[in-house]
């Protein structure tokens, strides 16, 4: 592509952003569930503790989607920059 040089890796910025949306909502539609289900078992069993551990690990995972936002975000402009060196 003449004139568009490191502009190719633009496309990948959408689909970057549908994988993030969907990623999401996964997490929340998971932690809802898993916290529901804890909360129709009995307190302290293996099965709610179980279900509660879960809930907590989605948790933490959620916590790092801004991390990795921004590190997909930073390696798509890395590319494009990079990419418009190029000969």
């Amino acid at each position: 592509m003449k004139g568009k040089k490191g502009f190719s890796q633009l496309g990948l910025l959408s689909s970057a952003a549908i994988i993030f949306v969907v990623a999401g909502i996964v997490t929340s539609f998971g932690a809802k569930v898993t916290s529901e289900i804890a909360g129709e078992m009995t307190a302290g069993s293996t099965a709610a503790d179980a279900a509660n551990n879960g809930t907590a690990a989605i948790g933490k995972l959620a916590k790092y989607m801004p991390l990795l936002g921004l590190v997909v975000a930073a390696a798509i402009i890395i590319s494009v920059v990079v990419g418009s060196f190029r000969t």
